[in-house]
């Protein structure tokens, strides 16, 4: 996965848009844009939507988040959106943008990113 950070556009507040890039494929997605460099804190990160993953011990396709952190230009954080794993690590992978699977039958169907 490559972010393309020049391409990030806010839209309202901390709401915005960035285009990534995942297998060859570009797409513009949503984004939250964390910026505290001002603060005490001094970080900045961007929390990426639009994605998809798996769990590695599943076929089913959840909506899920990644953290950007601009300064150092790293990728962490992979999780399923509105899923909660207490005190266990998520084991997940990236399986590409959430678009790719809203009409799959492997896309998880427990999850309101999905719903309509």
């Amino acid at each position: 996965m490559q972010v393309h950070f020049d391409t990030l556009k806010v839209v309202d507040g901390q709401n915005c848009t960035i285009d990534i890039t995942i297998n060859g494929k570009t797409q513009t997605v949503r984004a939250w844009n964390t910026d505290c460099r001002d603060r005490r804190d001094n970080y900045w990160l961007i929390t990426i939507y639009g994605i998809a993953c798996r769990f590695r011990s599943g076929n089913k396709v959840w909506p899920a988040e990644i953290l950007y952190w601009p300064l150092s230009k790293k990728i962490t954080g992979l999780k399923p959106r509105n899923y909660t794993r207490c005190n266990k690590p998520t084991l997940v992978s990236l399986a590409g943008f959430e678009s790719d699977f809203e009409e799959s039958k492997v896309r998880s169907q427990h999850n309101g990113g999905y719903r309509n």
